[in-house]
């Protein structure tokens, strides 16, 4: 069964599931338009966001985010368009979300490394309207992408520049100003699609997911729940607003929580412990990365952070030692690992108890909100317990399907459980531990990359005969991309050649190999398959190259 969105799209759609999830109030049935309205009503001066200096009271966010919606309606913009961010962490975003959904419109969230290449697509398979974005940010000049973004795409998208010279473009401002204080938000209903977010895929081509005002929602309101999140809680907002786990600190729970967001535009650790101390933050999370960066600018002022009372990892793999530091070193602190995709956010977590501690850092949670099996990927059988399986899905927050209804051919089992390619077990009773992956993805501090685009955009190097890209452990970013290449004739690529090649074709750059290796050939099944799990563990140091079968 499908159902008619406002964009135009078929939406996959399962309506005694919805009528079931609405009774139960897993689904909260309204919008964060909604919620933010009566968070005005009830304390208009309440702060829901801090940036630098400023402090942002809800009713100061809630009137910006209508004279913008206004704006966006006189532009012409209706119910089911489409509009695109790539912005950093600042206070407009959440501005921009907001008015979007009170015009009724669908968001759609780039992450910053996407540079022409990514971009382009996106827009275009989105067939978005507009796309807002920083003037320059991290050295990088977004006015001058776009420019060459938008001569590849076959639709006009308006392209409003925030915080710097718009050049040709339009400027955040002088939008802003065109609209109207007495906007009146629209009636949207809380099954329309509210989000689109691409996810790579092992075909290479990134796939859009949709997501409904009620499956955001209910992200929101898991939260809440199972962290006990109120208006006393302020969280550190450093993961991107561009992800969805960011979204939900920086554009959910202010509203139906009324806890305060502390934006962070640059991860830096340093930065991070003094935004902790000086807001007495509550609530963080972050992969790999960040937890070692945090801890390291803690002890360097010898401070562990008392306000901290819980540290969500996730988004890569978490060794079980740097999971004991933050135990050890943060004297409040409970830190749990939590699984999840684009798809399914958020699908497990720990328990908001130091007592638990050994199974918070040794297990990746418990489903929570979700309904989690696991199986055997090739029958369908259900694993026992202990054996290792596909992790299969569904809950509240579940995606609605995908943009492409091909995309949606084979991703979900014949109960609506979504197949999410990766490998685990349950362990200590319902407590589920990830394996690895069936799916050939990279997971690199967080960002999801697909080898096949990388390597078919490597393929046009005169120096490459074939080329085979998996993830190799990293102990600072999870995951890196390592290129196996066998060289055409005498001739041997190099990193920096590779790098420019993909620089040219306008690639992010950290989708570049940080690691090559050169073989004679590549292991190949009898259907001319490559053999990646092979690669990984060469990649992985488990294998000689060459000895692995």
């Amino acid at each position: 069964m499908t159902r008619l969105d406002p964009t135009g799209w078929k939406v996959p759609w399962d309506q005694s599931r919805a009528r079931l999830l609405v009774d139960s109030q897993a689904w909260q049935n309204r919008t964060m338009a909604q919620a933010a309205a009566d968070l005005v009503a009830r304390a208009p001066d309440h702060i829901v966001a801090v940036e630098g200096q400023q402090e942002f009271a809800a009713s100061a966010i809630f009137g910006e985010a209508r004279r913008l919606a206004s704006a966006l309606q006189a532009k012409g913009l209706k119910r089911g368009d489409r509009i695109s961010y790539q912005l950093p962490n600042w206070h407009e975003a959440m501005v921009i979300d907001l008015a979007a959904t009170m015009a009724g419109l669908v968001v759609n969230p780039l992450v910053a490394i996407y540079r022409e290449a990514e971009v382009g697509f996106m827009l275009s398979d989105l067939e978005s309207r507009m796309i807002f974005v920083p003037a320059r940010f991290r050295n990088h000049d977004y006015r001058a992408m776009m420019r060459g973004v938008r001569t590849g795409l076959d639709h006009h998208v308006d392209v409003i520049v925030l915080r710097g010279e718009a050049e040709e473009f339009i400027a955040y401002a002088e939008l802003l100003a065109s609209g109207n204080d007495d906007f009146d938000p629209a009636p949207v209903d809380p099954d329309d699609i509210k989000l689109v977010l691409y996810t790579s895929g092992t075909t290479g081509r990134a796939k859009a997911a949709l997501h409904s005002h009620n499956t955001v929602g209910a992200i929101a309101e898991q939260f809440r729940r199972h962290m006990a999140i109120g208006s006393q809680d302020v969280s550190l907002v450093a993961s991107p607003v561009t992800h969805i786990t960011g979204a939900i600190l920086a554009f959910q729970l202010p509203w139906v929580a009324g806890a305060k967001a502390v934006l962070m535009d640059v991860w830096d650790g340093d930065r991070a412990v003094e935004l902790i101390r000086g807001h007495a933050v509550t609530l963080a999370n972050g992969a790999a990365p960040f937890i070692v960066d945090l801890l390291a600018a803690a002890a360097r002022v010898a401070d562990r952070l008392p306000s901290l009372r819980v540290f969500v990892a996730g988004g890569s793999a978490i060794p079980e030692a740097l999971g004991r530091s933050v135990y050890d070193n943060f004297e409040n602190c409970v830190m749990f690992r939590a699984y999840g995709a684009t798809e399914v956010p958020t699908a497990t977590v720990g328990v908001l108890d130091r007592a638990y501690r050994e199974a918070n850092i040794t297990t990746d949670g418990r489903p929570v909100f979700t309904e989690l099996k696991i199986v055997d990927p090739e029958t369908g059988r259900k694993a026992r317990p202990g054996e290792v399986g596909e992790i299969l899905m569904r809950g509240p927050q579940m995606l609605l399907g995908y943009l492409r209804p091909d995309d949606n051919a084979g991703a979900f089992d014949e109960e609506g459980f979504f197949r999410s390619g990766d490998l685990g077990r349950f362990v200590r009773d319902d407590w589920i531990e990830i394996t690895g992956r069936s799916k050939d993805i990279i997971i690199r501090a967080g960002e999801n990359i697909s080898p096949q685009e990388i390597e078919e955009a490597l393929l046009d190097c005169e120096k490459i005969a074939q080329i085979a890209i998996v993830a190799k452990p990293n102990p600072r970013t999870g995951e890196a991309a390592c290129a196996f290449v066998v060289p055409r004739g005498e001739l041997v690529p190099t990193l920096d050649e590779m790098a420019a090649l993909l620089a040219r074709k306008g690639f992010a750059k950290q989708k570049t190999p940080e690691h090559l290796v050169v073989v004679a050939s590549l292991p190949m099944t009898p259907a001319g398959k490559v053999k990646k799990h092979v690669l990984r563990e060469w990649a992985a140091g488990n294998a000689a190259v060459g000895d692995a079968k």
